[in-house]
């Protein structure tokens, strides 16, 4: 990667970027004053979510559309580029992550150990209360995953508390992307300028990186502070994803 593979966008308006997340060639990123930016495959749509605080997280369904979440409890969900409020009603305290299954079901996690869980409808989910961080789904089970060194599973029998490896949560974080081939890119922690593949830096940015994501379809796209983008479009493994209709 050259830096002149890159493209950068600059959405000055939106402020700083927070999550990005996509299927296909469509992608979703958030940030502050609920600012999302949408991606078509070609172009990029800048849109403000009515009532929205910061957002903070972002999750985007192939058949579903997106979900985005904000520093104040809220949740939105956008279909076609509209949003609307999707929110748990019990939900006051900021969400940090958001996860998705295959099926559509959704967890919203909160850094008061706020759980919730949507399939039909949204329910609060009990587990022992940890500053969770992230949300993530394995590909069989929804697991809350704490700093402290805690992650809560949902299993069938309902979610099981368990020690976490706290090198494990790296990442998962927005601030990492893993490829099918095991690549890991992530923000340097010592330098959030600095985008890294294991241990090379592919991009110098003259912001703080907040997150970054990739497809084969799209290449990869990291977001900072500001509202800058910056877009690489090579060499990314294939995904068999595809955006909702």
């Amino acid at each position: 990667m050259r830096p002149s593979d890159w493209t950068r966008q600059h959405f000055a308006v939106v402020g700083d970027l927070h999550a990005i997340d996509g299927a296909g060639t469509y992608v979703v990123a958030v940030g502050e004053h609920g600012h999302a930016l949408t991606y078509d495959g070609v172009e990029w749509t800048a849109a403000r979510i009515a009532g929205a605080g910061s957002l903070v997280a972002v999750r985007v369904h192939a058949e579903l559309g997106a979900w985005a979440a904000d520093d104040e409890g809220q949740v939105f969900h956008s279909i076609n580029h509209t949003w609307e409020r999707d929110s748990p009603e019990e939900s006051t305290w900021p969400l940090t992550s958001l996860a998705i299954s295959r099926d559509g079901r959704l967890l919203a996690v909160g850094a008061d150990g706020t759980l919730f869980l949507r399939s039909d409808r949204w329910r609060s989910q009990v587990c022992e209360r940890h500053p969770f961080v992230v949300a993530h789904w394995t590909g069989a089970v929804f697991v809350a995953i704490a700093r402290d060194g805690y992650a809560c599973a949902l299993f069938d029998a309902g979610w099981v508390s368990t020690p976490f490896v706290l090198h494990a949560v790296d990442d998962k974080l927005p601030t990492a992307w893993r490829t099918r081939n095991d690549g890991l890119f992530f923000v340097d922690p010592e330098d959030p300028t600095r985008l890294v593949l294991n241990s090379e830096v592919v991009l110098q940015a003259p912001v703080e990186l907040l997150a970054v994501w990739g497809s084969n379809a799209v290449g990869l796209i990291a977001v900072g502070r500001s509202g800058w983008l910056f877009h690489y479009r090579e060499g990314l493994p294939q995904t068999s994803r595809r955006p909702p209709r």
